[in-house]
């Protein structure tokens, strides 16, 4: 693995965004069982996949994008909003561990076409190929 890579480089950075939110995450003292049952939720953006490929790419890289949990977490350092840090940080954990597992942002021909490369399914999904 040739660490200068383009795409090893992202993964690592990635792997570097997980490790800072979890750290984060154990600083504040916050609830791991919400830590559980909430980070798998930005997957539900998959279900944009139901209307065509493209609007599932979309649906997806919207959620899946860094911006929106670090605004999230932002806000809620900045107004002292405990829930806006907490799901800022789980929202953020998600992105980086599905990045970090080299499951990237989707173009929109097919689900396991990422910036990241190109992935296989476990199961065979038509849907998602």
């Amino acid at each position: 693995m040739k660490f200068t890579d383009p795409t090893t480089q992202k993964r690592l950075e990635a792997m570097a965004v997980l490790v800072c939110s979890l750290y984060l995450y154990h600083y504040f003292g916050l609830s791991w069982l919400f830590f559980a049952l909430t980070f798998a939720l930005p997957d539900l953006s998959i279900l944009g996949y139901l209307r065509s490929k493209s609007f599932g790419a979309f649906t997806y890289n919207l959620v899946h994008c860094f911006i929106w949990p670090t605004l999230l977490l932002v806000a809620g350092l900045t107004l002292e909003i405990v829930m806006a840090q907490q799901i800022g940080l789980v929202w953020l954990a998600h992105c980086a561990f599905d990045r970090t597992i080299g499951w990237g942002l989707k173009y929109e021909d097919s689900f396991c076409h990422t910036d990241l490369g190109t992935n296989q399914l476990p199961i065979d999904t038509p849907l998602l190929k």
